[in-house]
């Protein structure tokens, strides 16, 4: 049965060609009446020779259960592996061969038809399909890229958090800054959290040391004591948050503490800018957590924390 496929497999790359030649015609032009006819009896053949391909396969495949006939073997695993690879080939490389385009006018070379309008709509609808193809195929290529980013980022994180672990282990201050800025995922969040300027660990002192730069706090009196609640507020609420914060998780068998320098910006008299201290707060985190989920007054932020505090002069 081998010699029918191979007459057929030649047949199919004298029609495709055939059919080919007919559509690059196509998507230039409409085609003549005596090309339609030619292109539509092809097409007929072409779809004969692929239905005439599978009969083929399918009588093999019989031969072979009740017969097992060796020949019947060989032309079954050819022409099935072959087909497979076909398949396989034409739907990677769909662009290249231009499959969507072949098939389209296939299926109008079917119908004889021969209509302009017809014709422009398919190719508009072509393009349109092409256009939607390279769009998906780039997101999946951005996805892919976009996972592989964040997989070494995963495990450039790690490594960094290991390090960080031998060096607090050694009894060695370190700074986690660079670790909070570069770590990825949906983190819970403050408002204080992009006025972070340093983040520390003194594993000596079982110390978290912050450091804070509000800008949002450089023009703000603190002469009616009500900026000065907000501000407490705020600060516990900060403190309450990044003690909880799951960046955080591995490193707090170092630290039973926490000491907050807050800084606002000002000017000399020269005009030149620069920061200075006005709030300090340190609190012990087991003292803090107790609070937690309780009501908050302000007014007594100073009963859970150690706090200086001048009214927004220097500390």
């Amino acid at each position: 049965m081998y010699i029918p496929l191979v007459i057929l497999l030649l047949l199919f790359l004298i029609l495709w060609n055939h059919l080919r030649h007919y559509t690059n015609i196509w998507v230039q032009r409409p085609l003549e009446v005596h090309e339609s006819l030619v292109a539509g009896i092809g097409a007929w053949l072409f779809l004969f020779v692929m239905v005439a391909w599978c009969v083929v396969l399918l009588i093999s495949g019989i031969n072979l259960i009740t017969q097992f006939e060796l020949s019947d073997l060989w032309t079954v695993i050819i022409g099935v592996t072959f087909t497979g690879y076909c398949i396989e080939f034409a739907l990677r490389s769909r662009s290249e061969i231009v499959l969507d385009e072949t098939i389209d006018f296939i299926k109008e070379a079917l119908l004889f038809r021969r209509s302009t309008q017809r014709r422009i709509t398919v190719l508009e609808l072509l393009a349109q399909r092409r256009e939607e193809r390279i769009q998906k195929r780039e997101l999946s290529r951005k996805k892919k890229n976009s996972e592989r980013e964040l997989l070494e980022l995963e495990k450039k994180q790690h490594k960094l958090q290991q390090s960080y672990i031998k060096e607090l282990q050694e009894g060695s201050p370190v700074s986690l800054l660079a670790y909070w800025n570069s770590a990825q995922g949906k983190y819970p969040s403050h408002e204080f959290y992009t006025s972070i300027v340093d983040l520390k660990i003194d594993p000596g002192k079982k110390r978290l040391m912050v450091l804070l730069n509000l800008d949002s706090y450089n023009t703000v009196s603190f002469d009616d004591g009500v900026a000065e609640l907000r501000l407490f507020r705020q600060v516990y609420d900060f403190i309450v948050c990044i003690i909880d914060d799951p960046r955080l998780r591995h490193f707090t068998p170092f630290f039973e503490s926490v000491y907050l320098l807050c800084r606002r910006l000002s000017k000399t008299t020269e005009g030149e800018q620069f920061y200075y201290p006005f709030l300090k707060v340190g609190a012990r985190i087991d003292e803090i957590q107790e609070t937690i989920g309780k009501y908050f007054n302000p007014r007594k932020f100073s009963t859970i924390a150690a706090v200086a505090f001048k009214r927004g002069l220097p500390v």
